[in-house]
């Protein structure tokens, strides 16, 4: 089992993972600005959300921080995971970020 961290850099890569690899998605985050990212849901019988976390840095009240979902692949197949950044209320978000998985 190995880990792969991906972050915004990432955006619409490729990337082939083993079965029982753990991927870890790095977006950088705002919410005290209402921009948040969401949390893609995987196809089940391929990979499978284990956290789904927001980590401030440091730099203090509205200075921001990385969201951080960590999934393990579970089963053969191809996925693509795509989130959108954006306030709840708004309909466009403000960013998309995709990245397309093959599990082996």
């Amino acid at each position: 089992m190995s880990e792969k961290t991906i972050t915004i850099a990432d955006h619409d890569s490729h990337y082939r993972l083993q079965v029982g690899d753990r991927l870890i998605l790095q977006l950088p985050e705002n919410p005290t600005t209402g921009f948040c990212w969401t949390v893609p849901q995987p196809d089940s019988g391929v990979m499978r959300l284990l956290e789904d976390d927001y980590r401030p840095n440091g730099g203090g009240i509205g200075g921001g921080g990385l969201r951080v979902m960590r999934f393990e692949a579970l089963g053969t197949g191809k996925v693509s995971l795509e989130t959108n950044c954006w306030q709840e209320w708004e309909r466009v978000p403000q960013q998309t970020f995709v990245l397309n998985l093959e599990i082996v």
